[in-house]
């Protein structure tokens, strides 16, 4: 462990004290270099092809109000209303630790209002092609009085017309373009699990959230969100009061540096079609669904004895999401019980193949593969399954990309 102000005489790790300006953390994919006079990342490169981009981390605030004006509009609850580009945070050589492990290593930032944890996991899979970035944000203090933070990325990518590549609802992303015309709160838009920025080459980054932010990308290689907010004036849209009951909120990210296998195609008209990368998919997934891991003292041999059983013999296509399963009612003699499934086939970019795990890519799902549990009938249904869309019961599930499915299963 290394820190910049450790203080204990008998701690439980082994700690040095460091005067390192830079120092580098990694993995077995990628290196992070950080900055310990700013406390926070700037550099990115990728270890199976040597690719660097510059990506640095701030923390800056938009204020709001006009002494010129007082008459002005201010943000509040409903408007943001900056009276200004963003400002950045004055904090230089703030107090960091570094903790190295086996499973993972992190860096710990203490900065005003903000504790930011920035790591990086020793593990194969998508959790480890990721730099995984924690964010406490409390905003609880009148020095935060009409301040909004947000948490910048500023990187080397030259994304044409400053373009972002936004998510609509967790399902499908669109293409946003920077306007000139428009003010600093126009060309924010409302984001729910990931965006990205892409060049003209190969290269592209991806921010994955795990809760719905507001991002812009203001200029060229920018990406931002705002974390927190605290406002002390009605904004007359009817809630008749501020945004001062700040507690400390927490916000999860992943950041991808990915590399298109081939180069992007150019055309003369820029698509509004986007399609976040299969790593970019799965990762959002393990962000926002994570596993409800729960301890038992049964062997797992006995597993089966007391009603424990795996659902499917394989694992599912890495495209296909299960949205929802629940049961909605059992046979009259208890012998059958019917369920509800709700699927969704995920649309990805297929000229990222990076996923850095053995991966089925089929869009059918046979119910032959359902282990230990007998189906009988397998029924399409509406999506919110109030009315039966095909009576005949089906062998095979098939999900058309960026769709959604819903099946009503009768097991034995």
């Amino acid at each position: 462990m290394m820190c910049s102000f450790c203080c204990s005489t008998r701690p439980a790790f082994s700690v040095r004290k460091s005067a390192e300006e830079m120092f580098d953390v990694e993995n077995s994919m990628i290196t992070a270099t950080f900055s310990a006079c700013t406390g926070t990342m700037q550099y990115i490169m990728r270890k199976s092809d040597d690719l660097g981009h510059k990506v640095g981390l701030k923390f800056m605030t938009y204020s709001t109000g006009s002494w010129s004006n007082p008459f002005k509009d201010k943000s509040g609850a409903y408007i943001f209303m900056p009276d200004g580009p963003a400002k950045n945070m004055e904090v230089k050589y703030p107090n960091m630790i570094v903790v190295k492990g086996v499973v993972a290593t992190s860096v710990y930032t203490y900065l005003p209002g903000v504790v930011h944890v920035t790591t990086l996991y020793n593990v194969t899979g998508p959790v480890g092609a990721g730099i995984h970035v924690d964010n406490t944000v409390d905003l609880n203090k009148d020095s935060w009085n009409n301040k909004e933070l947000v948490m910048r990325l500023v990187s080397d990518l030259d994304n044409p017309n400053s373009d972002v590549c936004v998510d609509l609802n967790g399902f499908q992303m669109t293409r946003k373009q920077w306007r000139a015309k428009q003010l600093i709160q126009g060309n924010f838009h409302p984001v729910n699990t990931m965006a990205y920025i892409q060049d003209n080459r190969r290269s592209r980054l991806t921010l994955v959230m795990a809760q719905a932010h507001g991002l812009a990308s203001l200029n060229f290689g920018w990406l931002e969100v705002v974390l927190d907010r605290r406002l002390m004036q009605d904004d007359w849209r009817g809630l008749g009061e501020g945004v001062s009951d700040n507690t400390a909120t927490p916000s999860k990210f992943v950041i991808l540096l990915e590399h298109r296998d081939k180069p992007l195609i150019k055309t003369k008209l820029p698509s509004t079609h986007c399609r976040p990368s299969l790593l970019a998919e799965m990762t959002s997934e393990h962000l926002n669904n994570p596993p409800v891991v729960t301890l038992s003292h049964l062997e797992i041999s006995t597993l089966a004895d007391h009603g424990f059983h795996p659902l499917l013999e394989t694992s599912m296509p890495c495209s296909l999401n299960l949205v929802n399963l629940k049961t909605v009612e059992f046979g009259a003699d208890q012998s059958s019980v019917k369920a509800l499934m709700v699927l969704q086939h995920a649309g990805v970019d297929c000229d990222f193949s990076e996923v850095h795990m053995q991966c089925g890519m089929q869009s059918k799902l046979q119910t032959k593969l359902f282990k230990a549990t007998r189906v009988w009938t397998a029924i399409e249904m509406s999506l919110t399954a109030t009315q039966v869309k095909n009576p005949t019961a089906v062998r095979e599930l098939e999900i058309p990309e960026m769709e959604l499915r819903t099946y009503k299963f009768t097991f034995s």
